[in-house]
């Protein structure tokens, strides 16, 4: 178990882990890595890997508090504010992050969708002009 909380997360992982009749974790790599290279694995179960990028990084912060940004992920890109001229939203994740303000409702100001922290683990908020998605 140790070794393996070193590894992060990633939705295209570069090693697979087993669980052992011992009870330890063996990791091995799955594909070309060199000396170097960042171990990863992933946290989904295998079905999950097949979900489109919104719905695993849904099930990712819900689950583990986290934004994924792995490579794959990023293939799909956060939204851009467009009142504030495509400026990048930031990420907030239900549960962890502090919210904005004190006393904060997120309700999306694009659609009819209310209190954004308990519908999803992750919405996204912009600095500037506190539009929310």
């Amino acid at each position: 178990y140790f070794a393996a909380c070193f590894c992060n997360h990633s939705c295209a992982p570069n090693c697979d882990w087993t669980l052992s009749d011992g009870n330890l974790i063996l990791v091995a790599g799955n594909r070309g890595v060199s000396a170097g290279d960042e171990l990863t694995i992933s946290y989904l179960e295998p079905q999950e890997l097949n979900l489109d990028s919104q719905q695993r990084r849904e099930y990712l912060s819900t689950s583990w508090h986290f934004h994924c940004q792995c490579p794959r992920c990023l293939q799909s890109p956060d939204p851009t504010c467009l009142p504030c001229l495509k400026r990048p939203m930031a990420v907030i994740v239900s549960g962890r992050d502090d919210l904005p303000q004190p006393g904060y409702v997120a309700d999306c100001t694009t659609c009819p969708k209310d209190y954004l922290q308990c519908r999803h683990g992750y919405f996204f908020y912009c600095e500037s002009c506190s539009a929310k998605l």
